[in-house]
């Protein structure tokens, strides 16, 4: 038993860094992979929050290229009334919010909370 948790542990590292080079080279080919390997559900909150859990694995490029996309942009389609939260139009916007709600910035200078904002 011990050696099959290890084994899932290692598979699961080897998977999340293979996903994170997915993720460096497509941004949607790298989301969708963490979400088909079970990293992450397609919700803007958990991948916020798998954002900020991640950040030394994950591309920063990448990553401010998902909190900066369009307001309306959508990660899903179709259909054009899909949930925001879910990955209709507004999906990236809304990680955004969550990525900025899940840190902390009490008691911080503005320079400071700007710093703890830009590195994650």
């Amino acid at each position: 038993k011990i050696v099959d948790a290890f084994d899932r542990k290692r598979t699961a590292e080897q998977n999340l860094e293979l996903g994170a080079v997915k993720f460096k080279l497509d941004l949607k080919k790298g989301l969708n992979f963490f979400i088909d390997n079970g990293f992450v559900e397609c919700d803007a909150n958990q991948i916020a929050l798998f954002f900020l859990n991640n950040k030394d694995k994950l591309d920063k490029t990448q990553m401010g290229e998902v909190l900066g996309k369009e307001p309306d942009s959508a990660f899903i389609k179709k259909p054009p009334d899909l949930d925001p939260e879910k990955g209709g139009p507004g999906f990236f916007l809304r990680i955004l919010y969550h990525y900025i709600e899940a840190l902390d910035f009490t008691g911080l200078l503005f320079d400071e909370a700007i710093r703890l904002f830009l590195s994650g």
